[in-house]
Protein backbone atom coordinates (compact mmCIF):
# COMPACT_ATOMS: atom_id res chain seq x y z
CA UNK A 1 0.00 0.00 0.00
CA UNK A 2 1.27 3.22 -1.03
CA UNK A 3 1.19 6.08 1.56
CA UNK A 4 2.90 8.83 2.03
CA UNK A 5 6.35 8.03 3.52
CA UNK A 6 6.59 4.89 1.95
CA UNK A 7 9.41 3.88 -0.21
CA UNK A 8 7.68 1.50 -2.13
CA UNK A 9 4.44 1.74 -4.52
CA UNK A 10 3.47 -2.24 -3.97
CA UNK A 11 -0.19 -1.88 -5.43
CA UNK A 12 1.66 -1.64 -8.80
CA UNK A 13 4.21 -4.29 -8.00
CA UNK A 14 7.11 -5.36 -5.61
CA UNK A 15 10.22 -3.07 -5.14
CA UNK A 16 8.50 -0.32 -7.51
CA UNK A 17 9.65 3.01 -6.10
CA UNK A 18 7.68 6.04 -5.57
CA UNK A 19 10.43 8.60 -7.29
CA UNK A 20 12.71 7.77 -9.78
CA UNK A 21 14.74 11.08 -8.24
CA UNK A 22 18.35 10.25 -7.58
CA UNK A 23 19.00 13.50 -5.07
CA UNK A 24 22.90 12.94 -5.59
CA UNK A 25 23.32 12.16 -8.96
CA UNK A 26 26.70 12.85 -10.12
CA UNK A 27 26.82 15.16 -13.41
CA UNK A 28 29.97 16.38 -14.38
CA UNK A 29 28.43 18.19 -17.54
CA UNK A 30 26.57 20.61 -15.05
CA UNK A 31 29.77 23.21 -14.81
CA UNK A 32 31.57 22.96 -17.84
CA UNK A 33 34.23 25.33 -16.27
CA UNK A 34 34.81 22.77 -13.57
CA UNK A 35 38.03 20.75 -13.09
CA UNK A 36 37.98 17.55 -11.71
CA UNK A 37 38.97 17.34 -7.65
CA UNK A 38 39.18 14.49 -5.09
CA UNK A 39 35.95 15.79 -4.05
CA UNK A 40 34.44 14.22 -7.37
CA UNK A 41 34.21 10.68 -6.19
CA UNK A 42 32.16 10.73 -3.22
CA UNK A 43 29.58 13.03 -5.24
CA UNK A 44 27.42 10.47 -6.56
CA UNK A 45 27.27 8.62 -3.16
CA UNK A 46 24.33 8.13 -1.25
CA UNK A 47 23.80 9.92 2.22
CA UNK A 48 21.83 7.74 4.56
CA UNK A 49 19.24 9.63 7.15
CA UNK A 50 17.63 7.67 9.87
CA UNK A 51 14.21 9.75 9.67
CA UNK A 52 14.26 9.40 5.84
CA UNK A 53 12.85 5.39 6.68
CA UNK A 54 8.98 6.08 8.33
CA UNK A 55 8.42 4.01 11.59
CA UNK A 56 6.04 1.36 9.60
CA UNK A 57 8.47 0.86 6.99
CA UNK A 58 8.55 -3.18 6.03
CA UNK A 59 11.58 -5.08 6.08
CA UNK A 60 12.54 -4.75 2.66
CA UNK A 61 12.29 -1.21 2.34
CA UNK A 62 15.00 -1.16 4.43
CA UNK A 63 17.19 -3.31 2.16
CA UNK A 64 15.94 -1.12 -0.86
CA UNK A 65 17.43 1.80 1.51
CA UNK A 66 20.83 0.35 2.39
CA UNK A 67 21.17 -1.41 -0.78
CA UNK A 68 24.52 0.53 -1.74
CA UNK A 69 26.01 -0.85 2.04
CA UNK A 70 24.58 -4.08 1.73
CA UNK A 71 26.08 -4.34 -1.82
CA UNK A 72 29.77 -3.18 -0.88
CA UNK A 73 29.46 -5.07 2.52
CA UNK A 74 28.16 -8.42 0.61
CA UNK A 75 29.56 -8.55 -2.75
CA UNK A 76 32.66 -5.63 -3.54
CA UNK A 77 34.49 -6.13 -0.41
CA UNK A 78 34.93 -9.85 -0.78
CA UNK A 79 35.60 -9.65 -4.17
CA UNK A 80 38.23 -7.42 -3.80
CA UNK A 81 39.91 -9.34 -0.72
CA UNK A 82 39.57 -12.22 -3.22
CA UNK A 83 41.08 -10.32 -6.16
CA UNK A 84 43.92 -8.86 -4.03
CA UNK A 85 44.59 -12.46 -2.64
CA UNK A 86 44.86 -13.97 -6.13
CA UNK A 87 47.41 -11.05 -7.66
CA UNK A 88 49.37 -11.69 -4.59
CA UNK A 89 49.49 -15.69 -5.00
CA UNK A 90 50.52 -14.93 -8.26
CA UNK A 91 53.66 -12.56 -7.46
CA UNK A 92 54.85 -15.20 -4.66
CA UNK A 93 54.73 -18.42 -7.16
CA UNK A 94 56.40 -16.50 -10.07
CA UNK A 95 58.39 -14.67 -7.94
CA UNK A 96 59.44 -17.94 -5.58
CA UNK A 97 58.57 -20.99 -7.42
CA UNK A 98 59.07 -20.48 -10.95
CA UNK A 99 62.58 -18.36 -9.76
CA UNK A 100 61.47 -14.87 -11.61
CA UNK A 101 59.05 -16.01 -14.05
CA UNK A 102 61.26 -18.85 -15.74
CA UNK A 103 64.00 -16.47 -16.71
CA UNK A 104 61.68 -14.33 -17.80
CA UNK A 105 58.76 -16.24 -20.06
CA UNK A 106 56.80 -13.73 -21.92
CA UNK A 107 53.86 -15.66 -21.31
CA UNK A 108 54.05 -15.80 -17.30
CA UNK A 109 55.10 -12.38 -17.26
CA UNK A 110 52.15 -11.40 -19.43
CA UNK A 111 49.85 -12.85 -17.68
CA UNK A 112 50.92 -11.69 -14.17
CA UNK A 113 50.18 -7.87 -16.25
CA UNK A 114 46.76 -8.94 -17.45
CA UNK A 115 45.94 -10.03 -13.95
CA UNK A 116 47.33 -6.26 -12.53
CA UNK A 117 45.35 -4.43 -15.07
Amino acid sequence: MAGKGRLFDTKNGWFSPITNDVPNEYDPYKNEGALFSFSDIFTGFPEYHEEDIPAEAEWYEYIYYYKYLINVGAIAAPWTAFVLFCIGYNLYFNIKWNHLWAGGSLWLIWETLFLMA
